[in-house]
């Protein structure tokens, strides 16, 4: 890797930044290396941020290697167990910023949803909401260079992820009735990003269909398709994998029928 051959032949002055900026190219490399589908290599780029980052002596980065590690575990497989022991790593790693505190109480919370724990939920929610607005008002500046989410100064951002965070929980937990309304606003919302919008359909689709409502479920599902396919996004094929089990309460209707099969036929 050039930037470790670098690193390498660096001045002994430097070779922290060095480490610093692998660091950074590793763990932002994960993302793609992710969507493409392929979860091991992903993984493979985020143990490379940690160890970088243990060894520039820079615990954000490390602890946020962790985060990324319990997001593989629960967006990717809903391993609740593995999601929440990565999180618990991240949150007790010595010298870690208020904010990263904050996105591991996140993870936290949803490997508690997915292994069906609503009251560890909801406290590991209040715990993201106690951390990520603490964060805004003690940055130190050390978790500079993250790839993570948002700027918590803007009380309007801060507001959005906090609501994102709580209708993902209600769905993972089952309860897609109370997140409707928040994805529905996501999904008028904004993004121009063709993955995002098919994502956020097939969340939508899933909280639909968990609400009683398969019409509706079916029609953004097949929205969610169409897009997802064109931008060939794991993330997409996995939310869509996720509306299978609530609309198999209705196995007759030709509509769930058409969205089963194209949803088991994607790669």
């Amino acid at each position: 890797m050039v930037l470790d051959v670098a690193r390498r032949r660096a001045p002994a002055h430097l070779r922290r930044d060095h480490l610093m900026l692998a660091a950074q190219y590793a763990e932002a490399l994960s993302f793609k290396v992710q969507d493409s589908g392929d979860l091991h290599g992903a993984g493979v780029w985020v143990d490379r941020a940690q160890v970088w980052a243990e060894r520039a002596r820079w615990p954000d980065m490390a602890a946020y290697a962790r985060v990324r590690r319990s997001a593989l575990a629960s967006t990717c497989t809903d391993d609740g167990p593995l999601a929440l022991e990565h999180a618990t790593d991240a949150l007790h790693t010595p010298g870690t910023s208020t904010r990263i505190r904050g996105l591991a109480a996140k993870q936290a919370a949803y490997g508690h949803a997915l292994a069906g724990r609503p009251d560890a939920t909801h406290r590991a929610l209040d715990e993201m909401t106690r951390l990520l607005t603490a964060s805004s008002d003690h940055r130190d500046g050390t978790d500079r260079g993250l790839i993570a989410i948002g700027d918590w100064q803007d009380p309007d951002m801060a507001h959005h992820l906090f609501a994102q965070a709580r209708a993902t929980c209600d769905v993972r937990l089952g309860g897609g009735e109370s997140a409707i309304p928040f994805l529905a606003s996501v999904r008028v919302g904004t993004s121009p990003n063709a993955r995002r919008n098919a994502v956020n359909a097939a969340r939508l689709a899933r909280a639909h269909a968990q609400a009683g409502d398969p019409d509706q479920a079916c029609v953004l599902a097949l929205q969610a398709l169409s897009t997802g396919t064109a931008v060939d996004s794991l993330s997409t094929r996995v939310e869509l994998r996720r509306t299978l089990a609530p609309l198999n309460r209705w196995p007759a209707r030709h509509d769930v029928t058409e969205v089963r099969h194209q949803i088991t036929a994607l790669p």
